[in-house]
């Protein structure tokens, strides 16, 4: 059967990811992180979300150390992803090994993915050691990759995949999925799902001594996808994939929370379509070639009704086309040693339905040379990126071209028979300005240059097999950013400028456990831990030496999970530290601690070839009300039951 062999690996209780195989592998069944790797790599496979109580691509993130995640408000709200407090900038997405990109804003909004067609996500932090991959990946100071799911067939040629969602706040979410090989060497799956929400969930409103119950208003969702997945084995030694993927939405925009104000007519319409393809060859025992090509267009509508506005509302439509080729060769020079290069070629635009519209383009070209050494002591990667970015408007003048080098080396040593590694790495790094900070109207600047980060990591690594298994990492970490890119008041509108330093450092701690003690008694065990402090370094700043808004010194998650023959049980914990809402660290900015509690329980029944998955789960037991970001609430106590049928 096609893919029943080369997909054995994804069976197994471990999770392998490499270059051919080879390039790490995780141990223990669900494999949070890896421990051979030179530089921070964690990694999530779908099949605990489960036992890990997660509900979306955000919730799986936040049980990833050194991740921070923007939930503007739950249900339907935006949610966006930031490592090592670098900013969303700095981090990149990855689809299947394609770069996902927002050219207006550089913000993913993780809430565009469905958890249902992916087969694990991975984290890597400063450098992944994957050498083979397109130039676009080497850029990011973190990269997140999502890997969908492949068509693995034990009994007849085809698959169906249906899941019912419901829940509180009118939730109601179903799902269909279906697979079918194609002859012997090529498989097809098609999927769609639909998202609504009435959002409407209660919270109190503190104001001085009087508390008031209120109901989030105004944050209705409704949400589908539709994605198309094609793969052929078109030789012994060569492969292809294709995806064709939809999505769209409607919103309406609640807002922060206004005292003695609940109306709200914001609205926010998201339409995305995206078609990629990927060729691999083997072309020898020593050289492979690879190509990766995608077409991306998104439109984006903001509306608005009120009186401040001189027809009475805003209608603004945001148009983006990207257009995106790579290529790559990697040759092995000895068993030990491989050099791979990639080159890049990236074109964006933007079309605004509005008169101050310049219609910028962004052609980006780039290379990177990369080297591995790996035997059985010691793993190094260095690369170095080279990346033109050529500036081109329609209308009005262009923000300058850049022109940078991004050099990165990371190594790990293994000094014991024992599987303990040491590692440290180091990259240089830059973001260039996104559309809006260079022309949004009246508050962009074509005068910015690119932020410049650097990234420090000195860290540990063990696995064991007492106990079935078990893994312990923790890393030190040094972020260094310089020309940060913040927008501040100037006469009476906002401007984007450089002007800011921050110096981040920190530490993030990793375990998890493993115990079968009986047949009936499975114990799972996870839990990691955040020090984070990132200041203002900015000379002759009023804020100098403060926290960075929305960075907790404190946070981290846990998790234990027992399964048996009867009825599984998970219970997650996470917690976020106090933190503050804008550069002054004062008592009026500050937000307090939380931490949200999740339980979970879930069975699978076997009824000859079908397979039904009952779930239900209780978000934020406690019924903690915080917030996330300063003024938008989070839902309390939420029941969520799904029905899952494999046939």
């Amino acid at each position: 059967m096609f893919l029943s062999r080369s997909y054995a690996a994804e069976r197994a209780d471990s999770v392998a990811f490499s270059e051919k195989m080879d390039e790490f592998v995780v141990t223990g069944r669900s494999g949070a992180f890896s421990v051979s790797s030179s530089t921070p790599v964690q990694v999530f496979s779908i099949s605990d979300a489960e036992r890990a109580g997660v509900q979306d691509l955000s919730d799986v993130l936040k049980r990833m150390s050194g991740v921070a995640v923007k939930d503007y408000g739950g249900i339907g709200g935006l949610k966006t992803v930031s490592v090592r407090s670098l900013g969303s900038g700095h981090t990149a997405v990855a689809y299947d090994g394609v770069p996902v990109s927002d050219c207006q804003n550089g913000q993913i909004d993780l809430g565009k993915f469905s958890l249902d067609n992916l087969r694990c996500v991975s984290l890597s932090i400063v450098e992944s050691n994957d050498i083979f991959r397109p130039a676009r990946l080497f850029s990011s100071a973190a990269t997140v990759e999502l890997s969908s799911k492949k068509p693995m067939f034990e009994h007849d040629n085809r698959r169906f995949v249906t899941r019912l969602q419901g829940g509180s706040f009118g939730l109601v979410s179903p799902y269909l999925r279906y697979e079918q090989n194609v002859g012997e060497n090529s498989a097809f799956s098609v999927s769609g799902s639909y998202y609504r929400a009435d959002g409407n969930y209660p919270f109190r409103l503190k104001n001085g001594n009087l508390v008031t119950k209120e109901r989030r208003s105004n944050s209705d969702v409704e949400a589908w996808t539709g994605e198309a997945n094609f793969w052929t084995d078109v030789s012994e030694r060569s492969s292809l994939s294709a995806k064709v993927y939809f999505y769209g939405s409607e919103r309406g925009l609640p807002g922060g929370v206004i005292y003695y104000n609940s109306f709200s007519k914001e609205s926010l319409s998201d339409r995305i379509f995206f078609g990629q393809a990927d060729f691999r060859s083997n072309l020898s025992s020593r050289f492979s070639l690879q190509f990766k090509g995608k077409f991306n267009w998104s439109r984006t509508h903001y509306h608005d009704e009120g009186a401040i506005y001189p027809n009475g509302k805003v209608d603004d439509k945001y148009f983006q086309q990207e257009f995106y080729f790579s290529a790559g060769l990697r040759w092995r020079l000895l068993h030990c040693l491989d050099l791979a290069y990639s080159s890049d070629y990236i074109m964006n635009g933007l079309n605004v339905n509005q008169i101050t519209n310049v219609q910028p383009e962004r052609y980006s070209f780039l290379n990177v040379v990369a080297l591995k050494y790996s035997d059985r002591k010691i793993r190094a990667v260095a690369s170095l990126l080279s990346t033109v970015c050529l500036n081109y408007t329609e209308h009005g003048e262009a923000a300058d071209d850049e022109q940078r080098l991004s050099p990165s080396v990371s190594v790990s040593y293994k000094p014991f028979d024992a599987d303990f590694n040491v590692r440290a790495s180091f990259k240089d790094g830059f973001r260039v300005p996104t559309f809006n900070e260079n022309y949004f109207d009246r508050v962009g600047s074509k005068n910015l240059v690119p932020e410049r980060a650097k990234q420090f990591n000195l860290g540990i690594a063990y696995a064991s097999d007492v106990m079935r298994s078990f893994a312990f990492s923790a890393d030190a970490y040094y972020n260094r950013v310089d020309d940060k890119i913040v927008a501040m008041p100037k006469m009476f509108v906002w401007s984007m400028i450089n002007m800011g330093r921050v110096d981040i450092y920190g530490v993030d701690v990793n375990a998890e456990a493993f115990m079968p003690l009986a047949e009936w008694a499975k114990f799972f065990i996870r839990g990691n831990y955040m020090l984070q402090v990132a200041e203002e370094k900015t000379d002759g700043s009023v804020n100098y030496g403060s926290q960075i808004p929305y960075t907790p010194e404190h946070s981290g998650s846990c998790g234990l999970a027992w399964e048996n023959g009867f009825l599984n049980v998970s219970y997650n914990v996470s917690f976020v530290g106090e933190r503050y809402s804008l550069p002054g660290n004062s008592e009026a900015n500050k937000m307090e601690a939380y931490g949200e509690h999740c339980l979970s329980l879930y069975r699978s029944f076997v009824l000859r070839r079908c397979k039904l998955s009952i779930r239900g789960d209780v978000q934020n037991l406690t019924n903690k009300q915080y917030e996330v970001v300063r003024f938008f609430p989070m839902p309390g106590r939420s029941y969520r039951l799904s029905l899952a049928l494999n046939l």
